[in-house]
């Protein structure tokens, strides 16, 4: 019987934890996680909506197509990330969500609907004003999915919760200004959500060049 080298182990024992972290790490980065699954879950249906909302804002925003899925019908998509996320699948939730919004009809036109112009449309600082927290976190956890199908284009700074995110943003924003006395109040109240996340380091978007 050979001695047991301490040494050895000691040794062996920080590679072997490398390497079981890394294999959760793959695993956890390629699925959706439970964690995604419940987070959808427990959405209201407004919420689930705002993200995919901002999941396709920040789609937009890194796509050569700036009017992708602007005129999705929610409601249908909605449905469609419901019925993807309840299955066990191998993508991860912004993998479920695209494909949703890629099966997803066109809505028909609403003469009330509020006018959209640009990859954001009106998702402003006026509009982060007129809606509460938790709405603010779900339109926040669908950029967060978005930037996982983005192909490394947008990234989330890595140490940011979706809470912290919002907290950020409010601060931005400056909406405890109720007066409107701040003058920053004015000043960003016209910038949208997507930039003001890339304004607090947040949301970091890579300039991608076009071989001509």
């Amino acid at each position: 019987m050979h001695p047991i080298n301490k040494h050895r182990l000691v040794c062996k024992a920080p590679a072997t934890i490398a390497f079981i972290l890394l294999v959760v790490w793959c695993a956890l980065g390629s699925t959706a996680t439970a964690s995604d699954r419940d987070i959808w879950k427990n959405y209201t249906p407004e919420q689930k909506q705002l993200a995919i909302a901002g999941f396709t804002d920040c789609y937009r925003s890194v796509s050569a197509n700036k009017e992708a899925f602007t005129k999705t019908d929610m409601v249908t998509a909605v449905r469609l990330v419901d019925e993807a996320s309840s299955g066990a699948g191998e993508a991860s939730f912004g993998s479920l969500i695209l494909q949703s919004v890629k099966k997803a009809p066109v809505a028909k036109p609403d003469a009330h609907a509020e006018h959209w112009e640009g990859p954001t449309g009106f998702h402003t600082g006026l509009w982060w004003r007129g809606i509460e927290d938790p709405e603010r976190q779900a339109y926040l956890q669908g950029v967060f999915w978005c930037t996982e199908v983005s192909n490394g284009i947008a990234t989330v700074a890595s140490q940011e919760s979706v809470q912290q995110a919002v907290a950020k943003l409010n601060d931005w924003y400056v909406i405890s200004d109720d007066g409107w006395k701040d003058p920053r109040s004015n000043a960003r109240v016209d910038a949208s959500a997507i930039s003001a996340l890339q304004r607090v380091e947040i949301l970091r978007i890579k300039k991608v060049t076009t071989k001509q």
